[in-house]
């Protein structure tokens, strides 16, 4: 389910973008905004499901791992600013708060295995309940 969610996210925003293009009456230029959110859906999916290695965190590159992380914690920062139902006040709703609990959880994760248990690489779709 997931690997079909990142070819749809990019899949979409390309498809977005080719309408603004040749559109432009129809699809103004303000649509480019959800074509980049469909982009950073994708990416979330890549380094927060991955699933080759590849993709994974690695111990032996801290500045690529550092770099995934970066993106993971760049969407959570995007879609907790979102205000997602229009009676949202200053809190979280439970996506939100879900993606900070795996995010959180998942650094933790990653960095006490490499730290303690000597692991050289993390797959993180392994911490998702997708069997």
């Amino acid at each position: 389910m997931f690997p079909i969610l990142n070819f749809v996210s990019f899949i979409t925003a390309n498809g977005i973008r080719w309408l603004c293009k040749h559109f432009p009456d129809e699809f103004p230029e303000e649509y480019i905004v959800t074509a980049k959110f469909c982009e950073l859906v994708g990416e979330f999916n890549d380094y927060g499901n991955n699933r080759r290695r590849d993709m994974a965190m690695s111990a032996d590159n801290e500045a690529l791992t550092d770099e995934r992380k970066g993106k993971l914690r760049r969407f959570c920062e995007i879609y907790c600013s979102m205000k997602l139902h229009p009676s949202q006040r200053d809190s979280l709703k439970p996506s939100q708060k879900g993606l900070i609990l795996f995010m959180e959880s998942c650094f933790w994760i990653i960095d006490r295995l490499f730290k303690d248990y000597g692991y050289k690489y993390f797959l993180t779709a392994k911490l998702n309940t997708d069997p």
